[in-house]
């Protein structure tokens, strides 16, 4: 089946920072935002567990009142791309999930491609080794394999449904007279094969989202990480085990 590209107009995109955006991060969000994205921005907070789990809470409440919006995706302060490949990243969504044969609200999330920042030939992603890779058919288009992953949040997209439904899935934590969702936290995780490693938050996330068996997948689509230079994937880069 060939897809038509999603329109921004359709997402809604999240950005934590903790000192404002970068430039370029900058432009880029408002490139995406005038075509239609919707983009909450939130920052002055040191714990990033803490300030992803805020503006969680946020999103939510956003989406109980526009219904209009079917993609969430995080994007860090320091991660650049384009229009393009924010519409084709919520397209592998879409691929993903249906490849999957599941429900909409069950379909996976999608980890757009970006380097680690002090390890440049490194992907910001670990594959799981116990868990296949997902196998996304598009006529007149090889087969694509996508890893399983624990990924950076850096541009991390899922259907809206996906995003409240791991919101009503993690606990509720008093915050201002009210409460948020504990989307993610910093700690130990078992890997699959047993061993405790210390996650960030990030892994935490997708960690959540494997243990409700909707998974986090790798697709084709580079992002920039924004260090000295912007740093993109090459095509020697490897994904960390």
């Amino acid at each position: 089946m060939n897809h038509q590209l999603p329109s921004l107009r359709d997402l809604l995109i999240l950005c934590p920072t903790l000192a404002g955006l970068d430039p370029f991060t900058e432009l880029f969000l408002r490139e995406a935002d005038h075509q239609g994205a919707r983009v909450i921005r939130t920052s002055g907070c040191s714990e990033v567990a803490f300030h992803r789990c805020r503006i969680a809470s946020i999103a939510r409440d956003v989406l109980e009142q526009d219904d209009s919006r079917r993609w969430v995706c995080w994007i860090d302060g320091d991660v650049v791309g384009t229009a393009w490949d924010l519409a084709h990243l919520c397209l592998w969504v879409q691929r993903a999930g249906e490849a999957t044969r599941r429900a909409r609200p069950d379909w996976p999330a999608i980890s757009g491609q970006y380097v680690q920042r002090t390890r440049p030939k490194l992907l910001s992603a670990r594959q799981l080794p116990d868990e296949q890779p997902l196998t996304v058919q598009e006529s007149n288009e090889p087969p694509a394999q996508l890893p399983p992953v624990y990924a950076g949040m850096g541009c991390l997209c899922q259907t809206v449904e996906a995003f409240l439904n791991h919101c009503e899935e993690s606990a509720e934590v008093p915050h201002d007279n009210s409460t948020m969702p504990c989307v993610t936290a910093s700690g130990p995780l078992k890997k699959q094969d047993g061993t405790i490693i210390w996650a960030p938050e990030d892994f935490t996330y997708c960690a959540c989202e494997w243990n409700a068996g909707r998974g986090v997948y790798l697709a084709p689509v580079r992002f920039g990480h924004v260090g000295r230079v912007v740093l993109y994937p090459d095509d020697e880069v490897e994904l960390d085990f």
